[in-house]
């Protein structure tokens, strides 16, 4: 077993934008594929069952993509879905738009190249970043630091997902874990509470505990590998350090949030970075029994299932975490 190395990340903090203008999530939305499958449809293909991976995940199903959807075709029903289901938006176009994935069909154009030809006119700013499943909390703070430093008024923020194609469905120990799906966010300027702070970071000294071999969805050819119980051990450590110092840095404390969301990947892990940060569970928010790990997708996937349960109002302090492959890490500490 490798080493595991956990970084402090208080050497390096959390940068806190202090500006007139803040920047705000205006709207939300999330799309998930059409083909639903259970643990019981698991225990069809490999030597598992439904007890077996409740009580080490708390994954209870996944959605997974069929023959006829992609990466893509999740994320633009996703963006179709906020631009349809939000009036203020009605004729506007982002002047930035950044999708997250480590899951895209082709090499180029970006998905993000795709979502502006598909839904908007005119020039855009458009490309992806591939921080696995940290990436939607990167794509947020690049987003937020391109809107300052260029004045930009409007971003349009997409994190999407297809771990079936990537995963070895002959290996139970990862297979059951993952699942598809998409989810986006429109930023704005606003005089309205915002982003509070922004923090991304990594470290490679554990590079091979989780990766994927072969090249983008070449059936049969790629598989994910993962040391869990290293991977666990460090995420838990990564989640609750980088919370104590992304609200310390914000003059914040773990009892004035109202919500946390953190990267759904293992339903104990959220609960341990619960436990050890003294934060009810009722304040969090869990969304992997029902989609899985959605990678870049399973943020916006969670916001979007505490909008919809109006659990998440106007005005809450919320903080989200990710964790993922590389290590990478990141923050984003907001008043939604």
């Amino acid at each position: 077993m490798p080493d595991i190395t956990v970084i402090n990340t208080s050497r390096r903090p959390t940068v806190v934008m202090q500006n007139k203008t803040t920047i705000r999530i205006a709207a939300n939305a999330s799309h998930l594929p059409s083909k639903l499958l259970t643990n019981d449809d698991l225990a069809t293909l490999v030597d598992t069952n439904d007890e077996w991976i409740v009580s080490r995940t708390g994954i209870k199903q996944r959605f997974i993509v069929d023959d006829h959807e992609s990466t893509e075709s999740l994320a633009l029903a996703s963006v179709k879905k906020l631009m349809s289901q939000n009036e203020q938006l009605a004729g506007k176009v982002p002047d930035l738009i950044v999708t997250a994935t480590s899951t895209p069909t082709r090499f180029l154009p970006s998905i993000s190249s795709f979502i502006a030809s598909e839904c908007f006119m005119g020039d855009i700013m458009a490309f992806d970043l591939n921080a696995a499943c940290s990436g939607f909390c990167y794509a947020i703070h690049v987003a937020h630091s391109l809107m300052i430093s260029a004045n930009l008024d409007n971003a349009l923020v997409i994190g999407t997902d297809t771990m079936s194609r990537v995963v070895d469905w002959r290996d139970r120990n990862t297979c059951i874990l993952f699942g598809d799906g998409a989810g986006c966010l429109w930023l704005q300027k606003d005089t309205k509470p915002g982003i509070v702070s922004c923090y991304s970071s990594g470290n490679a000294s554990n590079y091979n505990s989780l990766h994927a071999t072969g090249g983008y969805q070449a059936p049969n050819q790629h598989h994910l590998t993962m040391q869990g119980s290293d991977v666990f051990k460090v995420a838990v450590k990564q989640f609750v350090q980088m919370t104590l110092d992304t609200l310390k840095q914000a003059g914040k404390t773990v009892a004035e949030l109202d919500w946390l969301i953190t990267h759904q990947a293992n339903y104990r892990i959220i609960q341990a970075v619960s436990r050890q940060l003294g934060i009810d569970m009722n304040k969090v928010v869990v969304t992997v029994d029902q989609h899985a790990n959605t990678s870049a997708a399973s943020l916006p996937l969670a916001i979007a299932s505490a909008v919809e349960k109006e659990e998440l109002q106007v005005g809450d302090l919320v903080l989200l975490l990710a964790f993922g492959a590389g290590y990478t890490w990141s923050s984003v500490l907001m008043y939604y």
